[in-house]
């Protein structure tokens, strides 16, 4: 079999496809959550990840939620329940990179995701893109960092609001507005379909849920692994850290346990047993959650966290 180097330009192609596939023909796929898992089979590797990067109109603080594989289709159906017929996505001068594994980097220092409520009103959400395809063109990493966010009503919507308030024009046959000092009545504009972020309210409620799932995945592991309740598994794994924490300052600082015992050397400090009898091996590089550690149990119970890649 004869392998066909990379071409360059094939991954901004295959992004521009994923753009194009956010928004389903059909109004029944868009609430379909077997439609967006195979979408995301489609273009996501199993290892697939998206850091969908948000920023606060008002207070300018930056919130950064991170959604693997199992949560993606979830993320895509609620945008749809929560008022958006339409997704777009625009990139404005993409860099692409073709590194020596095969894999592609496309950069867009400047990228829209557009959306279209069914009251007529569009939010634009602009900022740096930075996508990860692996050899097979699927992505391993979207990252999308929004600096700002627009919000813009119709024309045609403006002038419905205006009729039903009583069909208020001018000379001109616009609508009157009414200034800070003005007087006359200004129709009610209806409430935002975002929030401060420029995210509906119930997307952003599933952002949050699964950054405290990513979080907290490796107790949930825990708990499952073991069979114990949430208080329980919480109280037994943060002694688990501790006691592999206390090893490792023994080992690197001459730190005697306070029990009195000697601590462990380094060559067996692998072999040292918890309470269950199994051997526990911290492993702090590339931990999912900032200042934690994983637990990797031995042969004789599978691995309780794994290793995933935060760039």
């Amino acid at each position: 079999m004869v392998l066909k180097p990379p071409v360059p330009g094939a991954a901004v192609y295959r992004l521009v496809q994923y753009g194009e596939h956010l928004s389903p023909t059909s109004e029944a796929s868009k609430f379909d959550i077997e439609h967006w898992r195979k979408f995301t089979t489609e273009f996501y590797s199993e290892s697939g990840t998206m850091k969908y990067s948000v920023r606060n109109s008002q207070f300018k603080d930056v919130r950064v939620f991170e959604l693997n594989t199992a949560l993606l289709p979830r993320f895509y159906m609620i945008n749809f329940e929560s008022g958006v017929t339409e997704m777009h996505l625009t990139l404005e001068n993409p860099q692409e990179y073709v590194l020596p594994n095969e894999s592609h980097v496309v950069e867009c220092t400047r990228a829209n995701f557009i959306y279209h409520f069914n009251n007529d009103v569009q939010v634009t959400a602009s900022g740096m893109l930075r996508v990860t395809f692996n050899a097979q063109l699927k992505i391993e990493l979207m990252e999308f960092h929004s600096s700002h966010h627009n919000e813009y009503l119709s024309r045609s919507f403006l002038l419905s609001l205006a009729q039903q308030s009583g069909d208020a024009k001018d000379t001109n046959g616009k609508p009157k507005m009414k200034s800070s000092g003005g007087e006359g009545d200004l129709f009610d504009l209806p409430p935002s379909c975002v929030n401060e972020y420029g995210v509906p309210i119930k997307t952003m409620r599933c952002l949050e849920i699964s950054e405290v799932i990513f979080h907290m995945r490796d107790l949930i592991s825990y708990s499952l692994e073991f069979n114990t309740g949430a208080i329980q598994s919480l109280q037994k794994y943060a002694e688990a850290l501790r006691n592999v924490q206390n090893r490792i300052v023994g080992v690197n600082g001459n730190f005697n346990p306070p029990n009195g015992k000697a601590s462990p050397n380094p060559q067996n400090s692998g072999n040292d047993m918890n309470e269950g009898g199994s051997s526990i091996v911290i492993k702090q590089e590339g931990s999912p959650a900032p200042h934690s550690a994983i637990l990797h149990m031995s042969d004789k119970s599978p691995v309780v966290g794994k290793k995933e890649s935060n760039n």
